[in-house]
């Protein structure tokens, strides 16, 4: 979407197709590709991590509707971002919002309504996502917008380009799955099942505070990227702007909000809650929430470096922010600490990475117009 972006903004729009087109391919073979190795290996991969037998029955059951559904949901997070490049951002947004709902309204019916199994909390939301990936597709299909299907066309330095420059992405998403398994098993170990709900209760909050803040980087990435290809850098300052007061508003209130109730926010999530899990939530709740005043930072830098397609620096930030710093932390911290090592960790990771974020930026406010 950077590239297709840029090249919307240099008014190459016969470029900008031959991306669009190329990496819609791409998607697909890709989505297939892994939906083939996802066929063969998840089972084993599953019970290899979950010891516990009908648990990892329950996964399994999960995860295969996933696994099956994966070639139509993977287009829509692509052309959720090739929608608001084309400048149906309010399209998009409408369309997520009936997606979500859709998603709700069908995990009531199937899970709380006809009690069915966990697998249909699956289905629930890969029937959402694949109505959202149809609608998706229209425009692009009936020529609605800029972008549409042409001969996919794209030269090996610009396919490149594109993987180098979603890197930092990518990292980020895998990470997070593989630090959720390196953070349960260390809970499990130090604090046994109260641990792990204590730290999952967090992860709820975490959750919808991340959903604000990466909405608002990803919603100006196009723009960004546009008045790039455009020349036009006071446009993107006032999106930089805008992006960091938002994000730090957000998260400086979240923060207090979770230091001021730890105890309100956690009876939200569990209704019958031990006194021992209560104070072991509450712990996690004080000791992660002063993570936000540096995670928007680095969210926002990275984000921007990313439309700007500064794909090397974005992807030095999201190393140190989502691998190096979070091991070498969940190493030490919990050796101090025990158990609140864990819950501290993110924070002490987030202070460092903000460091790192903060030398960055300041070699591009001498080297870049922004």
């Amino acid at each position: 979407s950077v590239k297709i972006s840029i090249a919307l903004g240099e008014k190459d729009e016969d470029k900008a197709r031959q991306l669009f087109s190329a990496s819609i391919l791409a998607i697909t073979v890709v989505s297939l590709g892994l939906t083939i190795l996802a066929y063969l290996f998840a089972k084993p991969i599953i019970f290899t991590l979950i010891k516990e037998h009908n648990f990892a029955e329950l996964a399994y059951d999960y995860a295969q509707v996933f696994i099956l559904a994966l070639p139509f949901l993977t287009p829509m997070f692509a052309l959720d971002n090739y929608l608001r490049s084309c400048g149906k951002a309010k399209f998009s947004m409408i369309l997520n919002v009936t997606v979500s709902v859709l998603n709700i309204f069908l995990d009531w019916l199937f899970i709380g309504h006809y009690k069915l199994g966990i697998e249909f909390a699956a289905l629930a939301t890969a029937l959402s996502m694949c109505l959202g990936t149809i609608i998706s597709f229209m425009p692009f299909i009936l020529k609605k917008v800029t972008l549409y299907f042409t001969v996919p066309k794209i030269s090996f330095s610009d396919m490149t380009g594109i993987i180098y420059n979603g890197s930092s992405e990518f990292f980020g998403n895998i990470s997070g799955s593989m630090m959720a398994i390196v953070v349960n098993i260390l809970l499990l170990s130090l604090g046994g099942s109260s641990a792990v709900a204590a730290y999952g209760i967090v992860m709820y909050i975490n959750v919808f505070l991340m959903c604000m803040l990466y909405g608002i980087v990803d919603s100006v990435q196009p723009a960004v990227s546009y008045n790039l290809g455009a020349n036009n850098h006071d446009r993107i300052r006032s999106f930089l702007k805008i992006s960091c007061i938002s994000s730090s508003s957000i998260s400086l209130f979240s923060m207090i909000i979770m230091l001021l109730f730890p105890v309100q926010l956690a009876t939200m999530f569990v209704g019958d809650i031990t006194p021992e899990m209560m104070e072991m939530t509450k712990n996690a709740i004080i000791l992660f929430a002063p993570s936000y005043v540096f995670t928007w930072f680095n969210i926002v830098a990275s984000s921007f470096l990313t439309s700007y397609d500064k794909p090397k620096d974005s992807l030095i930030i999201m190393v140190f922010s989502s691998i190096l710093f979070p091991m070498i932390t969940l190493t030490i911290a919990p050796l101090l600490w025990n158990v609140n090592g864990v819950f501290a960790a993110p924070t002490i990771a987030s202070a460092l990475t903000c460091i790192v974020t903060l030398l960055i930026c300041k070699k591009h406010v001498k080297t870049v117009k922004i």
